[in-house]
């Protein structure tokens, strides 16, 4: 775990991802897909499994825990999840001190753009449930519910704004997001309570913060 107390990113442009990494929705995914693999008779998977297994894009997430998509074509697969997930994810709630982050952070004139591959208007919706859609620059999402990959948005998000990349911090919880970060040449931080699992995050070279009070130190927000 890192104790510098210096902060290690005064950056004036924060990219923050949704899912894992504001929104505490790792159980839901877990139970939504158990609940469509007993109705089409697979063998549930635990969590482990699951954050060993996770990536985008999703399809390829959903073969390698062994859906066959001659039986189950994904593209109706897919849809079913996300009935099972959007019933449940009235329950979920944010992590624990993120809000207070991203407000410390607007308070600092900070720029904070929200991306992330949730469909744009179910994106949109559950920011605003959860108060929190006055806080970013901008939010956006993908055009559909298939989680292929967000790099566009950020792409997007940068000519529009004409962001310089040296002052951008992304913040996620996946490889997906350190390899755009790479891709993009920003500096990324990458949250360990998501979707994937340490060992795999350690992977991406990344410095990996286990809660909002150690990235708040690292980004001299508190």
């Amino acid at each position: 775990m890192l104790r510098n107390k210096k902060p290690l990113f005064r950056k004036h442009v924060i990219f923050w991802d949704w899912n894992g990494t504001i929104l505490n929705d790792a159980q839901i995914c877990i139970n939504a897909m158990n609940a469509l693999r007993k109705r089409y008779d697979y063998t549930p998977i635990d969590k482990e499994t699951y954050e060993d297994t996770f990536d985008f894009p999703v399809e390829k997430y959903y073969r390698e825990i062994g859906w066959d998509f001659e039986k189950h074509p994904f593209r109706d697969i897919g849809l079913e999840f996300m009935n099972y997930y959007q019933s449940d994810i009235p329950r979920a709630d944010i992590q624990k001190g993120v809000k207070a982050i991203i407000e410390n952070i607007r308070a600092q004139q900070k720029q904070q753009f929200l991306i992330s591959a949730m469909e744009n208007s179910l994106l949109y919706r559950l920011v605003q449930h959860f108060g929190m859609h006055h806080l970013f620059d901008e939010v956006k999402g993908i055009e559909d519910h298939y989680g292929k990959s967000k790099e566009h948005l950020f792409q997007q998000l940068i000519t529009s704004h004409k962001l310089n990349t040296k002052n951008i911090v992304m913040i996620g919880d996946t490889l997906h997001d350190a390899e755009i970060a790479q891709k993009l040449h920003i500096d990324c931080l990458l949250f360990y309570s998501g979707h994937q699992s340490e060992t795999r995050l350690k992977k991406a070279g990344c410095p990996v913060f286990y809660s909002y009070h150690q990235l708040a130190e690292m980004l001299s927000v508190e």
